[in-house]
């Protein structure tokens, strides 16, 4: 799902920024398309985490039961 999400909140060749809400694992910036087609491997690193899409206005939450929120950050 967060895959899908995450899809159609990027542009192509846009990075997309993972924080983990583990503060163990590091921030990784990665290009969007690998982190749609490897969302099942970001998910199995840590079920809590946050997708920002690098110079976009957009946030997505994933939480541990599957919940996905996906958030505008307003500009300012």
């Amino acid at each position: 799902m967060a895959a899908d999400l995450l899809s159609s909140h990027v542009q192509r060749g846009e990075r997309i920024a993972v924080i983990w809400g583990n503060y163990l694992m590091p921030v990784v910036t990665m290009p969007a398309d690998v982190a749609v087609r490897r969302a099942r491997d970001i998910l199995d690193a840590g079920p809590h985490f946050w997708m920002h899409p690098l110079g976009g206005s957009v946030l997505i939450e994933c939480l541990m039961d599957g919940q996905v929120t996906v958030a505008t950050i307003p500009s300012s």
